[in-house]
């Protein structure tokens, strides 16, 4: 911002993640004239001079312009936006809508341009993809009815309790490559308290229907997290362990504490600067900490390995 203000004399608005969750800091030391909170469109489109539609539903039916680029390997795609759930570790419901879906003609006319378009490889970036069970059949169901011949990913977890059978044999037919599962903790305890969206049972079940779909050992993900006050190592280690015995590859994410959710407040962070709420800082842990949550990297990296 210091750098666009020698530059240019035009008003500078600052938005996005960082000026919603962090929005006294941001106004206390950004340098930007105005400071947007995700969500306030009026005051934004104000602002703009009251030309552009941003809200939650406009930026969910506009397709991406990738014109742009002059060749593009692959898309995002997006039929909802938002999610049901409150998860402590989440700050999903400061900067999106509660939960949204695209009308079915959009989300088919977007995929089906990008398609028209040459490409082949497509993330869906869904906060809770398979939430809305008959919306998902039906989406992906006209994916393959159309000859749509792709590869499918999702880095975004997805929400174990919602993948049905019916839904991991459509997963399968229009070649959904290593589907990410959302577990976070095999400890039904603890996964009460931080989520309340899945138990040890609804992965079991997920990961059945997955094989019954056809998929392989090894060909699915398990996210789990790594560093959650109040979770211990032997905690995450008998998670992976877990998950591992079902096939699943294992995937750590390292908590970080994000300003505004239930579990940031018992860190021993207290906003003293956003970039100490970094994952890659991790000042919370002391050395044999570290130590020994680099162990249970490796171990999860050879577990990895046998499948």
């Amino acid at each position: 911002i210091r750098v666009l203000k020698k530059r240019y004399s035009s008003t500078i608005v600052l938005g996005g993640t960082y000026a919603t969750l962090c929005y006294d800091h941001a106004v206390r030391h950004s340098g930007a004239d105005f400071v947007v909170k995700n969500g306030d469109f009026q005051y934004l489109s104000e602002l703009l001079g009251g030309e552009c539609d941003l809200s939650f539903r406009n930026i969910l039916e506009e397709t991406a312009d990738l014109s742009c680029y002059q060749k593009n390997p692959y898309a995002v795609l997006r039929v909802s936006l938002g999610c049901p759930f409150n998860c402590a570790y989440c700050a999903q419901k400061s900067l999106g809508p509660s939960f949204m879906i695209k009308s079915m003609e959009a989300a088919m006319g977007e995929i089906r341009g990008f398609y028209r378009k040459g490409i082949r490889n497509f993330a869906f970036y869904d906060d809770a993809l398979l939430f809305d069970k008959e919306y998902a059949e039906r989406y992906f169901n006209n994916v393959i009815k159309d000859g749509i011949e792709a590869n499918f990913y999702s880095p975004n977890g997805l929400h174990v309790r919602f993948l049905s059978e019916k839904i991991a044999i459509l997963m399968r037919k229009m070649n959904f490559i290593n589907p990410a599962l959302s577990i976070e903790t095999a400890n039904d305890e603890k996964g009460r308290a931080w989520h309340d969206k899945v138990t040890r049972n609804d992965f079991k079940e997920a990961v059945c229907n997955l094989n019954r779909a056809g998929y392989e050992r090894g060909e699915y993900v398990a996210y789990l997290m790594l560093g959650v006050p109040g979770s211990s190592f032997e905690d995450v280690e008998e998670s992976m362990n877990f998950v591992h015995s079902l096939g699943c590859k294992i995937s750590l994410s390292e908590f970080s504490p994000v300003p505004g959710t239930a579990l940031a407040g018992k860190s021993d962070i207290k906003n003293t600067d956003p970039l100490l709420e970094n994952n890659s800082v991790f000042s919370f842990f002391s050395p044999s900490r570290v130590e020994r949550a680099q162990e249970l990297k490796n171990k999860a990296h050879k577990l990895n390995e046998t499948l």
